[in-house]
């Protein structure tokens, strides 16, 4: 199954967001099959200010689970996208972890059943 990617927010400069797309797209083939869409949301959060103003949201929606969304705040574009594709990253990870830590461990009414059956 491919995912489906959708950028917003980039200027209308047809090489950045090919760019996006391109790199959001190879993160996301990257991560287990369960993606099944990804929304990438760039802002300017104080205008024409400068400092640290571009702000990247990436949403992913997995299939069986809650969506993900992790944000990244940087002086560009290219810098946030880095930021919040490493942020997803890490935050697969821990959900994959919690996943394979939950199927191992029985649940609680499995061993309590156990038990009472080997007293009997």
């Amino acid at each position: 199954m491919i995912a489906r990617v959708e950028v917003r927010g980039l200027p209308a400069t047809r090489s950045a967001r090919l760019r996006a797309d391109q790199r959001v797209a190879a993160a996301i083939a990257a991560l287990p099959p369960r993606v099944t869409s990804a929304r990438v949301v760039f802002s300017d959060v104080n205008g024409a200010k400068g400092g640290l103003d571009m702000r990247c949201a990436i949403t992913v929606n997995l299939s069986g689970r809650r969506r993900l969304h992790v944000e990244d705040l940087a002086t560009t574009p290219r810098q946030a996208l880095d930021g919040v594709l490493a942020k997803l990253d890490r935050r697969m990870l821990r959900t994959e972890e919690s996943d394979r830590d939950s199927r191992r461990r029985p649940k609680k009414y499995y061993a309590a059943s156990r038990v009472t059956d080997k007293g009997a």
